[in-house]
């Protein structure tokens, strides 16, 4: 998964770390409810 944060200026910066297993279910229904896509699966 690709988690996005915003900077202190504002635009968005990919996090691009493993989810840990425990968390995986969470950061789908994340991904699935995100309404401008901004979380994405690479």
């Amino acid at each position: 998964m690709l988690f996005r944060n915003k900077t202190d200026e504002g635009t968005a910066k990919a996090i691009e770390e493993d989810v840990p297993a425990s968390a995986e279910e969470t950061a789908q229904e994340a991904m699935e409810n995100c309404p401008v896509g901004a979380i994405g699966q690479v």
